[in-house]
């Protein structure tokens, strides 16, 4: 049985199965693509929309870019200002979690020697 298969027919079959191979891997590439899109989109619409501005907000453009970069939201939710007697933005969050992550990376790298 061995011998009836030709040296061609060898070559037939490497070329076919590096066809396959191909397509299999570009067919993963799309749908690895696909699934990383999926994720990434909100994270583009948050970043896009928090550098607009009201006005463009509300006309209910989501996907365009904004005609200008508008940096006040940011430095709203970061620092405030104080519309209310419990508004509390970003800031003493942001420097409670870097604190506690100083905290953890030392007692790791204590434990650790």
């Amino acid at each position: 049985m061995q011998d009836s298969l030709k040296p061609s027919s060898y070559q037939q079959l490497e070329q076919k199965s590096k066809y396959t191979n191909m397509f299999l891997r570009w067919f993963l590439y799309f749908i690895l693509i696909l699934f990383a899109s999926y994720f990434i989109f909100p994270l583009y619409v948050m970043v896009v929309t928090s550098l607009k501005t009201m006005e463009e907000i509300r006309q209910g453009t989501l996907l365009s870019w904004p005609s200008g970069l508008n940096l006040e939201s940011w430095a709203v939710a970061w620092g405030g200002r104080g519309y209310g007697a419990g508004d509390t933005f970003l800031k003493p969050y942001f420097w409670n979690s870097i604190k506690m992550l100083y905290q953890q990376y030392f007692f790791q790298h204590l434990l650790e020697r």
